[in-house]
């Protein structure tokens, strides 16, 4: 047929968000980045790849921290599992820990677990093992552009006011990150209690999308006990980094003093408050590096922002699909290359996008009321629901995979590339039925288009279209009419009497079909032979494309009468060994009227001719202007001396389109013979569209093939050296031929 040619990876996080959030229990070796937890630990706990470590403890010296709101997140719309394990709960010293962390010897101490909104979960801190995973719902979170969900502990007192309480637990969660909400507190301890290590935490964090100026903010540590008993007597240091312009911030050494509730000083640092200020800037990313911290101390910390864009980037993204596609006209057997676009008018990249590609048929009864606008943001990219199920059409991405991704950047338009490798199609592979004046059409579409997060009040994905869907790209389905020349040869580039011969070549085109053979091989072809100075190049020779079961690859096959079959087909020995056309002007004026020929021979600008006229000659010093039919009724007779012929020899000879029929010599000595004179400049298959057959030879300067009949099998075109004129050219020269005796010798016998 002529048609042709036609990624948002869930973060598992233990790290990043979580790392943020509250410091994991992790070897250093699994740590990815992001991971909040200090860098030598060698407890051997592993919290997994998306599981964090936390606390609760509820004391007076640091209210609020008995309870914590931790935040996860997913990428996309959907329930998170939640999992809480490695209870372990405490409120007596001595502090029993076994090397997994459990608490070997409790009393009273237990906390609640749940999600906002909703009634706690059947999970406390009397069990030392797991709960869960339960199913929590998420909903959209504008100043992150994720799917967010809010776990939320409390620690119970149940009546106990003892100040050395605490619950440790872990967070795990099946995909996506493990956040901190703003400015909330949350208590972590570095180690079991029957260590005394010490290490460094490492906390990550970014500023919010919605943040596009510098802004003041401050990072809140308390009870830290740096310098005291309960840290091992070490001093911590804080160091804060901007990880995007990779400058350390803040160097604070020996981290001592602060203030109490009252504004006293607290000199041994317990309970104390420390306040470290810094500039953050939009989108820029940070580490906090707390060293010396030791394995039995508390640490209790409160972040300005979530931290859950250090691992999931802000997202501000406009995605506009299109389409290109050349050539303009396809007929069966060409390719069409479409090349399928993507423009993104937002600040950063949209990663991993779903797209599809689809094509579809717009037959030619259709094509008046068919517009080639985009259908913008819809909820349904499917061909058949956007153009109608009877467009025949078909997925051209990766085969018709359901599910197809791109990598889009930031900035200016990029191609799409299907997995496959490929941005085109051959129309020919195609299960498609095409005819003339169809348009095959190519759109792609963009799943979840646009994403502003934080900016501009931010865009729900659960409120926009699903789909962006780009405007078509056309190709008309045009044909590649064909010429057929039968009872005699093709021979190009010889000249006229005192012309020049020309380097001409012959070019035709092949397409592949089926009949009751099989595959078969049509174009255009010659009953005998082709002859051309040039290149012959798809143009059959001895009836090659008139024959069943010929393969367009074996090209020797139907090229038998090319002449000359090497080095190429064509490239038949010199110009002048073409030879010259057969002056036939001069024979018909000199001789027309003895062969019984009426000659009018004239000199006009234009001469319209309309009818056959027997045995009449027509040499015109001028344009001849064929405008009906010229068919011969006498071919019935009884002898060939009773056949006639009409002969035009022009300067160029038109022919207009309703012409079908000519039966007699047309020869332009200057010009052109133009099959269709009067047709549009730039054709379409509404013009030129009746076949004309020639019967009779054809010789010109130029020949003008436009008419835009036929099909596979039949020719726009057919130039027929019919048996009538052979028999016709036969009589005459027996009638009219003689044999003349030049000069005579007498020789002597031979002995």
């Amino acid at each position: 047929m002529a048609i042709a040619k036609r990624h948002i990876r869930p973060l598992v996080l233990v790290g990043v968000l979580a790392t943020i959030a509250i410091f994991s229990w992790q070897y250093v070796a699994r740590a990815a980045i992001g991971t909040v937890g200090p860098i030598d630990d060698v407890s051997g706990l592993d919290a997994g790849g998306k599981q964090l470590r936390y606390v609760v403890e509820e004391t007076t010296i640091v209210p609020g921290a008995g309870k914590a709101a931790i935040p996860v997140y997913r990428t996309s719309p959907g329930p998170i599992q939640v999992t809480i394990s490695n209870i372990a709960t405490v409120d007596n010293s001595p502090y029993t820990y076994n090397r997994r962390g459990v608490i070997t010897a409790y009393t009273h101490d237990r906390a609640s677990f749940g999600y906002e909104g909703q009634t706690a979960w059947a999970c406390t801190g009397r069990s030392s093992g797991s709960c869960g995973p339960y199913s929590v719902p998420t909903t959209y979170d504008m100043a992150t552009g994720l799917y967010k969900a809010v776990v939320r502990v409390d620690d119970e007192k149940n009546g106990d006011n003892n100040d050395k309480r605490f619950v440790a637990f872990s967070v795990s969660i099946d995909s996506g990150y493990i956040g901190n909400g703003a400015n909330n507190l949350y208590a972590t301890q570095m180690m079991p209690y029957s260590t005394s290590t010490s290490g460094t935490y490492k906390i990550y964090m970014a500023t919010p999308c919605s943040i596009t100026s510098n802004q003041s903010a401050s990072l809140i540590f308390q009870d830290l006990d740096s310098g005291r008993s309960d840290n091992g007597s070490n001093f911590i240091t804080v160091s804060i980094y901007d990880v995007t312009s990779g400058s350390r911030l803040i160097l604070k050494q020996k981290l001592t003093g602060g203030k109490d509730r009252s504004g006293n000083d607290l000199p041994e640092g317990n309970g104390a408050i420390d306040t470290l200020g810094i500039t953050f800037e939009p989108l820029h990313k940070y580490q906090v590096d707390l060293s010396t911290i030791a394995s039995q101390n508390t640490m209790i910390y409160k972040l300005p922002y979530d931290n859950v864009n250090y691992a999931a980037d802000c997202k501000d993204y406009d995605l506009t699909p299109s389409t290109t596609a050349t050539p303009s006209i396809v007929v069966p057997g060409d390719t069409v290359e479409y090349r399928n676009l993507v423009k993104n008018d937002g600040t950063t990249g949209a990663g991993n996008v779903t797209y599809h590609a689809w094509s579809f048929v717009v037959p030619r009864a259709q094509r008046a009321g068919f517009s080639t606008s985009s259908k913008g943001n819809v909820d349904d990219s499917d061909c058949a629901a956007l153009y109608g199920g009877d467009k025949q059409c078909a997925r051209t991405d990766n085969g018709g995979d359901p599910s197809t991704n791109i990598t889009v950047a930031n900035g200016s338009v990029q191609n799409f590339v299907h997995p496959n490798g490929t941005t085109s199609f051959n129309v020919a592979t195609q299960s498609l039925s095409l005819h003339a004046g169809d348009l095959l059409c190519s759109y792609v579409s963009i799943k979840r288009p646009y994403v502003t997060v934080g900016h501009n009040g931010g865009k729900d994905p659960g409120t926009m279209p699903a789909w962006r869907v780009g405007a078509p790209s056309c190709v008309a389905v045009g044909k590649r009419p064909s010429v057929q020349i039968w009872g005699s040869d093709l021979r190009v580039g010889s000249p006229f009497i005192n012309g020049s011969a020309l380097n001409s070549k012959v070019a035709g085109s092949i397409r592949t079909g089926s009949d009751a053979s099989g595959v078969q091989t049509y174009g255009s072809w010659s009953e005998y032979a082709v002859i051309a100075p040039g290149v012959v190049s798809s143009f059959s020779s001895a009836s090659g494309f008139n024959r069943s079961g010929t393969s367009a690859a074996d090209a020797q096959s139907w090229s038998r009468l090319t002449f000359a079959n090497t080095p190429t087909f064509g490239s038949f020995g010199s110009l002048s060994s073409l030879g010259q056309i057969p002056d036939v002007e001069t024979y018909i004026t000199r001789y027309g009227t003895k062969i019984g020929l009426t000659v009018d021979e004239r000199t006009v600008p234009s001469l319209d001719l309309d009818h056959y006229e027997a045995n009449k000659a027509y040499v015109v010093h001028g344009t001849v202007h064929i405008r009906e039919n010229i068919t011969n009724p006498g071919l019935t007779v009884p002898g060939e001396s009773q056949l006639t012929q009409m002969i035009i020899i022009a300067d160029a000879i038109d022919i207009d389109q309703k012409v079908t029929q000519i039966d007699g010599w047309l020869i332009a000595r200057n010009g052109t013979i133009n099959t269709c004179a009067d047709g549009a400049v730039q054709l379409t298959i509404n013009d030129c569209a009746s076949p004309l057959t020639i019967n009779g030879p054809v010789m010109a300067e130029d020949v003008t093939l436009r008419r835009t009949a036929g099909d596979n099998k039949s020719a726009a075109e057919t130039v027929n050296l019919r048996a009538d004129t052979y028999l016709w050219a036969r009589n005459v020269s027996l009638r009219n031929g003689s044999f003349h005796t030049v000069y005579t010798r007498e020789l002597p016998p031979r002995y």
